[in-house]
């Protein structure tokens, strides 16, 4: 009975932490460059034996981003860029090196190239700074301003993508495990690349979920008036 509760009660616990995730992806459906994520949980048999010996267990393993390249729409946006292919844009986000898929790019008040949030986006040799309008970006990177290059834009590209961390504001973080690779890709100049969310698909999968925790619900407390049946039936005997 007490093992039966613990499935219940594990299985429940499941049902939140994967709704967490699959919310969070509903919610940035619409965020350029966003990766999908999917929870990962241990293995049902030593999370219960661990529960049931008063292990301080997290039924969650891990949160894997799916790294698949999502559509990319044109914009005709001069400082709109995509990866067509792996990799990233290197960002400098308070003086540490972060990746981010997201080149919604813009200049900011000292012609310095920066995303939304003001972080400037870090070339090969230095940040980029643009002084007129007629700014062009080739599919390797180099940044032509009124003709005369004056940068490249620094793309990485790495060996294990699941190594990656998400770190918040649409970034990843280089982890111990995570090792550079050449970039292959190409650069898109006025297209934006959208999530990777499918939004019908997640709506589903939270459905699934759902009932799931429900059933289990149910169960945990059929399985809880049962034990307070027993435990009274017993003290009446």
């Amino acid at each position: 009975m007490i093992r039966s509760m613990y499935t219940s009660a594990i299985g429940m616990r499941k049902g939140m932490q994967n709704l967490d995730v699959i919310s969070n992806n509903i919610a940035n459906a619409n965020t350029t460059g966003f990766k999908k994520d999917t929870a990962v949980f241990g293995d049902f048999k030593t999370i219960i034996e661990g529960e049931m010996a008063k292990k301080d267990l997290l039924t969650l393993d891990e949160v894997a981003s799916d790294y698949s390249q999502g559509s990319l729409d044109e914009t005709g946006g001069k400082y709109d860029l995509a990866i067509k292919g792996n990799g990233f844009f290197a960002v400098d986000v308070e003086g540490t090196e972060k990746y981010t898929r997201d080149g919604s790019f813009t200049l900011d008040k000292n012609g310095y190239m920066v995303d939304k949030l003001g972080n400037r986006v870090k070339g090969e040799k230095g940040n980029i700074k643009c002084s007129t309008t007629n700014v062009i970006v080739d599919p390797s990177g180099k940044v032509f301003d009124n003709g005369k290059e004056v940068g490249i834009i620094k793309m990485v590209d790495f060996e294990n993508e699941k190594s990656l961390k998400k770190s918040g504001d649409n970034f990843v973080e280089k982890t111990d495990l995570t090792k550079e690779k050449k970039f292959k890709g190409t650069l898109m100049q006025g297209y934006l690349e959208s999530s990777n969310v499918n939004v019908i698909n997640e709506m589903v999968e939270m459905m699934n979920v759902m009932r799931n925790y429900e059933t289990n619900q149910k169960i945990l407390k059929v399985q809880d008036e049962i034990l307070g049946k027993s435990v009274n039936d017993v003290g009446r005997v």
